[in-house]
């Protein structure tokens, strides 16, 4: 074994060997430890249960409980483990670290203590905890012990009295290594190099060359507090008793939970570190007993043979697998602090742009990024990963490995397939073990590159930074040993000043996938590894501030603009030396002028290795607070310098003042009561996976605020600290996450059980936790904390609650606890509520907490139906505060090999791949839930969004005297940033426009304004209102003009007098072979007997394929239940049929009167026929089931009929239950454009309250008008709804024909796709319910039919190669705008000259639907377009 894997192993195990005279301890030395101040002793109280806390008491020299043997961990530090050997437990920190308790050794971080001497000739000391030194043992006033942040004085000090000197080796340790004699022979346990399951152990001499059959490593897991498993470390196996079967000790697979493993260790009375060995039933005692050579269980307590325990130190035992053991999560970590980005002077730092924009990687900062290249050596097995000599030694030529790009996911880049996996894991559910399943793999990546060492950072403190590492990661850095980390979403940083050098230096990193940490990671995503997210290292004065937190208290008096600011400042000193520095902390307003500036000395004794100084600011007055709405920031600018007064560290952190209270069951910022609207937020990229650069960071946060939102949940764990900037500048409130889900574990153990229960994982449940508050409690943007997701309400989560307490008092939420009915939450949370849900706890929650939906309106597919009812509950209600949609984007990825080959289109479609792509266990497409595409473009879903988040509530309109009342929404800003734009439409074109500049409304206020347009009604035209309010000037994340708010009025409504018809010459009707034709000069249709239409062709153009039935079919995800009832399945469902054929008397006119009944609906439909060809069909349905999924019929077309110009609500597809932000006008597109990217296909592209519709061919100058009375919603698609169903992905779908539906009522789209929420009942049909209505079908064929005139306006698009390709009849002075869906402008183009094509420059837009408005002599018209 190599010295640096050594190392690591004797930190495990605590084996280790002082140096000769390194310090007065030795290695075994026990002390009594003697408080100076109280002069009282540390004791357990003579108890040997774990979890008992520690406390001083009186000295007294009998007590074994005083008696602390001091266990060495380290050959070069004084850091050691503090071991009762009398009672088998150790001093335990906790991982806060916090009040001291005992456990069993683990030697683990949590019970490392640093041994500071204060007085070497009088033996007094500190003890530190060893991964961060500022935090020190103190006796309390109740004599209990802590360990306190800055601590010092006599109350900190010990005095160690020394009892004896023996080496803790012959007792059963855990985590040691023994051979185990049998004490009458001497003959010790071995298993003859047979290492295979059901292998017996023997009993034999004792041979050096043998050794490895020979070595038994004691190890134990939480729960087995009274026993301990004996495993052999280099074939990987333990002894199990066999009860019950062979009842002798063989070889097995290791396992905690295997009764036959869990041995005891039984000493003798009298015999000193002798022991029976052994094992029982649930009655029965079994001990092991030597029977010549052989080993054998016999019953009985006392009854086995007597064995005693040599303890060994091999040197080439083989790397535990530290990545199985949830106590063991972190070796040689910096503890959490707060974001910083260090610079040696304040003119570097304030020159550099990152000043102001602090997601910008640093130019002049003491900053070295390690992302690019680096070489890659990947192995799909733990066991065949490289070591020293073939990775991590200083010399190793890795030359002619893979390279690869960080930060990146290793899947992404075709090493090992990405999984999604929800509520499940890719391992058998055996925590922390990791045994893969069904085939899977537990990877390997081993990653390498050098770099060269800035000039003068040799002189310097280095910190190697990483953060994120998916999977369970070990460094090293020019060949030494770094530290170890799991925690896919944390921070980990290391201290490498002793390993790096000037010149070349190398760094390697292996990353095993998955580990213990996975049982807690087990979040509803694509679950990759590597290094995801950025590394670089920084450097800083030997001397340093580490930490900097601040808070501030404001006056309400003030309205919150006055108060103090207080900055708490942290100089590391981990040297110990002698030394004299000062801070400056100064304020800077938002315009950059000085508000404030204070200086402290910090002066250092020989031996002080921290310090902490508040730097308070009072009277501070006339501030600009933070909040969503106005992202005020201040800079907070820290600057370090040496005794003489030079500069040597500066650095700046961005602080909003705002103020955060629960009051009476309400979130109040800067006292004004606060309602959040937001949508949870994974990292996830098409491209990339889950690593996600800062270009789509920045795009997500502007299009939050374009959509009305203002709340980010960071589901399920922390976002980069460089996002979080991003909150605080464009003004977005955020919900910090912890990355914490065990969804798995609380399944099985349910509410209070599973793993959040366990003691063992506790510490690293903490450690999660504690290290996003500390490096994010500066961001004015975090209003709350989230302990985690999913995983149960287990006592672990009340010291996470508490030791985030601890530490902020910001609000702390976990649905869990609200979940499990447990204390652990400030909020009362609740995941996809019903509206009755959200009615009862919004209203009367048994803790009176302020109510919030952390995952409501669940988008996956064709989703977020009655949203609108969610928010009028809310705004109305006692407690309600909001909620986050699941989720913002939609989690579709490529395939590795396609983005290698540049393969990401197929059909005019990307190439997504989803869940049932790859291997399981997986959840289908459950991982594409966006509200946005997974490359960022807008849905109809997002439109409905924002148009239900919208702050301006237009409250009412008066016709009579154009007087509309607004209310203002917002909380803190009036509505004079914005201007109303006003349309007038007749017949859904846009006849009148006008402009009003807003008055200053006050939050909260409202107004009445007269909208002074000039348009009179038109007998027969409907007439409507639309109004918009966009904002004056540009914003952070939006141009001027920008849309925020719009509302639609009826002034005149729609005509519903009766269709004339053209009856100007007879037909004919007669018999067939199949049925009845209907013929005149012009035209002909055919039916058969039953009244199905077969054919319909005018002037021999064929009009139809497939004649109008009657259609009740869907498929969306979103619908339950499934299909297996009549209702829902593929088919009209027909149970009887018959219809009936006649001439008016005048025989100008056919009529063919269908009666059917079918599994869902008894329906009717009269055909009345005129010799043009048209014909107009009365439709009514009476429907006989309930929660059918649509009452109306179907048509299909030809597929040159690809242009639509139609009057309904549009321009993008909306639903009986999401029609926010869809207005009633006259929309152009074509039946391709219908079409909505969804990454699995499914039914689509409805469009509500069509009052007319054309549907023409270009290609053939033919067309089809649809006009309607009563109350119609269509759909023109290139697909059949079955189609779509039993298509995988949009990219495998191959256009047909067009397939119509002309519904008389189609079921809301809801939110069923996850929880308990259906549709809701209003937006049901219900069984019983009757339903009418007209559509009058009028052929256009012809010049003199109006087609030229049809044909003349179409304008067709197209993308490509950067640029929106238009084709059409465009007249000099046309104006051609592209919108996305939000109302975002991407490019604009007025054309000087006539001409039939022009290119509009984009910028590269993701695939979407897209809205072009075209204004030309004619007036406006609206196109929506997939581009």
């Amino acid at each position: 074994m190599t010295k640096s894997r050594m190392a690591i192993l004797m930190l495990l195990i605590g084996m280790t060997f002082l140096s000769a005279g390194a310090q007065s301890i030795k290695d075994g030395d026990v002390f009594r430890l003697v408080n100076v101040a109280t002069e009282k002793a540390i004791t357990n109280g003579d108890v040997a249960e774990h979890n008992t806390y520690l406390s001083v008491a009186d000295v007294d020299n009998a007590s074994k409980g005083q008696e602390w043997t001091f266990v060495s961990l380290s050959d070069k530090e004084q850091i050691y483990t503090l071991y009762n050997e009398n009672y088998g437990q150790a001093a335990d920190m906790t991982s806060n670290p916090g009040k001291l308790l005992q456990w069993e050794g683990t030697c683990s971080d949590n019970q490392a203590f640093y041994v500071n001497t204060i007085d070497e000739a009088d033996g007094i000391v500190q003890l530190l905890y060893k991964n961060d030194h500022s935090f020190v043992l103190q006796v309390q006033d109740d004599a209990s012990l802590v360990m306190v942040k800055g601590a010092s004085g006599e109350s900190t000090h010990f005095r160690l009295e020394h009892i004896r000197n023996k080496k803790v080796e012959n007792l059963p340790v855990m985590g040691r290594y023994f051979i185990i004699r049998e004490k009458s022979s001497g003959k010790a346990l071995n298993t003859r190099g047979n290492n295979a399951n059901d292998a017996r152990i023997y009993l034999d001499e004792y041979k050096e060359s043998g050794k490895a059959n020979f070595v038994w490593q004691l190890r134990r897991n939480a729960k087995s507090v009274e026993y301990c498993q004996l495993y052999g470390p280099y074939f990987s196996k333990a002894i199990d008793a066999a009860l019950g079967g062979k009842n002798y000790p063989l070889l097995w697979d290791p396992s905690y939970s295997n009764a036959n493993q869990q041995l005891q260790f039984i000493p003798v009375e009298g015999e000193k570190g002798v022991y029976r060995i052994n094992a029982k039933t649930s009655t029965t005692w079994y001990g092991m007993k030597a029977d010549g050579s052989n080993l054998t269980m016999v019953t009985g307590f006392a009854n086995g043979s007597l064995f005693e325990l040599v303890q060994v130190y091999p040197d080439d035992v083989p790397m535990p697998n530290v990545w199985e053991d949830e106590t063991f999560f972190g070796e040689n970590k910096e503890s959490g602090h707060a974001t910083y980005m260090p610079y040696s002077s304040t003119e570097k730092m304030k020159a550099d742009e990152r000043y102001e924009f602090p997601w910008i990687e640093p130019t002049n900062a003491e900053f070295l990024s390690l992302n690019g290249t680096w070489h890659l050596n990947w192995v799909e097995d733990v066991e065949k990963r490289p070591g020293k000599d073939a990775f991590w030694g200083d010399d190793i030529d890795v030359s002619s490995w893979d390279k690869i790009e960080v930060p990146s996911c290793l899947e992404m880049n075709g090493y090992g397939d990405p999984l999604y996996i929800n509520v499940e894991y890719a391992f058998n559910n055996n925590p922390p073990m990791i045994e893969m399943k069904n085939g899977l793999i537990n990877s390997v990546a081993s990653y390498r590159r050098d770099f060269d060492l800035p000039a003068g950072w040799d002189s310097k403190r280095l910190f190697l930074h990483f953060d994120g590492i998916y999977g369970a990661a070990f460094v090293w850095m020019n060949g030494k040993y770094v530290g170890y980390t799991q925690s896919g979403n944390n921070d980990a940083e290391f201290d490498v000043t002793e390993h790096a050098r000037e010149g070349k230096n190398n760094v390697c990193v292996q990353v095993i996938r998955w580990s213990d940490a996975s049982y807690l990671e087990g979040q509803d995503m694509w679950h990759m590894s590597g290094i995801h997210r950025d590394v670089y290292l920084f450097a800083t004065p030997k001397t340093f501030v580490r930490d900097h937190y601040i808070t501030s208290s404001l006056d309400a008096t003030s309205d919150y603009t006055a108060g103090s600011m207080n900055v708490a400042v942290e100089m590391d000193n981990r040297d110990g030396i002698a030394t004299s520095k000062s801070v400056e902390v100064s304020l800077v307003a938002p315009d950059g002028s000085e508000v404030a500036r204070k200086s402290i000395a910090f002066d250092f004794a020989e031996g002080e290795r921290s310090k902490i100084a508040d730097f308070t600011f009072d009277g501070l007055s006339a501030l600009l607070t933070w909040t969503a709405e106005t992202p005020n920031l201040y800079t907070v600018v820290v600057v370090q310098k040496t005794a003489d007064g030079n500069e040597e560290q500066a650095f700046s952190t961005k602080y909003g003042f705002r103020h955060i209270e629960i009051k009476n069951g309400l979130v109040y910022i800067n006292g004004e009561r606060v309602l959040f609207k937001g949508a949870n937020l994974q990292d996830t990229h098409p491209v990339t996976g889950r690593s996600v650069d800062v270009a789509t960071m920045l795009n997500d946060v502007k299009m939050f605020k374009q959509a009305n939102m203002n709340t980010v949940r960071t589901s399920h764990y922390p976002r980069q600290a460089k996002m979080n900037a991003m909150f605080d500048y464009y003004g977005i409130y955020c919900m910090d996450e912890t990355d914490l889900e065990c969804h798995y574990s609380w399944e099985i153990g349910k509410e209070t059980g599973g793993i959040t229960n366990e003691d063992s994982w506790r510490a690293q449940y903490i450690d999660r936790t504690v290290r996003m508050v500390y490096r994010d409690r500066n961001f004015p943007s975090i209003i709350f904390w989230s302990l985690g997701n999913e995983s149960g309400g287990g006592k672990n989560f009340q010291y996470t609650y508490a030791a985030v307490r601890d530490l902020d008092p910001r609000p702390i939420h976990y649905e869990g606890a609200s979940r499990a009915g447990t204390a652990h939450t400030d909020i009362w949370s609740e995941m996809y509520p019903t509206l009755t849900d959200v009615e009862k706890h919004a209203n009367n929650n048994s803790k009176g907490q302020p109510y919030f939906m952390c995952e409501y309106a669940h988008a996956m597919g064709n989703a977020v139906g009655n949203l609108q009812e969610y928010w009028d509950l809310i705004e109305n209600s006692k407690y309600g505060i909001g909620g986050c949609i699941w989720d913002w984007a939609d989690q579709s990825i490529y395939d590795a090999e396609d983005i290698k080959n540049g393969n990401l289109e197929i059909n005019g479609m990307n190439k997504y791949r989803t869940g049932f792509d790859y291997p399981g266990p997986h959840q289908g497409n459950f991982v594409n839930n966006g509200l946005v595409t997974a490359e960022r473009a807008w849905s109809p879903e997002l439109t409905n969004v924002k148009h239900v988040y919208q702050y301006i509530k237009f409250m009412a309109y008066d016709v009579e005297s154009r007087n509309i009342t607004i209310k203002n929404g917002y909380d803190f800003i009036s509505l004079d940033k914005f201007y109303m734009e006003y349309s007038v439409l007749l017949d859904g074109k846009v006849v009148e426009n006008g402009r009003l500049d807003m008055p200053a409304v006050s939050p909260g206020a409202e107004a009445t304004l007269n909208i002074p347009y000039k348009t009179e009604p038109i007998s027969g035209k409907e007439m409507l209102l639309n109004i918009e309010l966009r904002y004056k000037d540009e914003q952070s994340w939006a141009d001027a003009g920008y849309s925020i708010a719009a509302g639609q009025y009826s002034l005149v409504n729609r005509d519903t007098s009766a269709f004339a018809m053209n009856a100007d010459e007879e037909l004919v009707l007669s018999k067939t072979a199949q049925g009845y034709s209907v013929k005149s000069s012009r035209m002909e249709m055919t039916f058969k007997t039953d009244g199905t239409m077969l054919s319909w062709s005018v002037e021999g153009n064929k009009l139809m394929e497939v004649g109008p039935e009657y259609g009740n079919y869907r498929w969306v995800e979103n619908d339950k239940p499934t299909e297996t009832l009549n209702q829902y399945a593929v088919g009209p469902g027909i149970k009887s049929k018959s219809a009936t054929f006649k001439l008016s008397e005048d025989k100008k006119q056919a009529i063919v009167e269908v009666n059917a009944s079918t599994w869902c609906s008894d329906y009717r439909f009269v055909y009345t026929i005129t010799a043009d060809g048209a014909m107009l069909i009365d439709a009514s349905y009476t429907a006989t089931v309930s929660d059918a999924r649509r009452i109306g019929m179907t048509m299909e077309f030809p597929a040159h009929f690809e242009q639509v110009e139609y009057y309904a609500y549009g321009p993008f597809e909306n639903y009986v239950d999401r029609r926010g932000g869809s207005s009633l006008g006259r929309y152009y597109t074509t039946v391709s454009d219908m079409f909505e990217p969804y990454p699995k296909p499914q039914s689509m592209g409805n469009r509500e309250g069509l009052r007319d519709l054309m549907l023409f061919s270009e290609e053939e100058e033919v067309g089809i008008k649809v006009q309607t009375r009563g109350d119609v919603a269509f759909s023109l698609l290139h697909y059949s709804d079955e189609h779509l169903k039993r298509t995988d992905h949009i990219w495998e779908l191959e256009k047909g024909n067009v397939y119509a539906h002309f519904d008389c009522y189609q079921k809301g789209i809801g939110n069923g796709s996850c929880g308990n929420v259906v549709t809701l009942d209003k937006y049901l049909i219900k069984n019983g319910a009757k339903y009418n209505c007209s559509l009058l079908f009028t052929p256009v064929v012809g010049l003199e039919s109006g087609i030229e005139d049809v044909l003349s306006e179409a304008i067709t698009f197209k993308a490509e190669d950067g640029y929106i390709y238009c084709k059409g009849n465009m007249k000099a002075g046309t104006e051609l705008s592209i919108y996305d869906m939000g109302g975002v402008l991407r490019s604009t183009k007025r054309i000087a000259e006539s001409c039939e094509s022009i290119a509009l420059p984009v910028v590269t837009l993701p695939h979407s639907s897209y809205i072009i408005v075209v204004k030309d002599s004619k007036g406006i018209r609206t196109f929506k377009a997939v581009i």
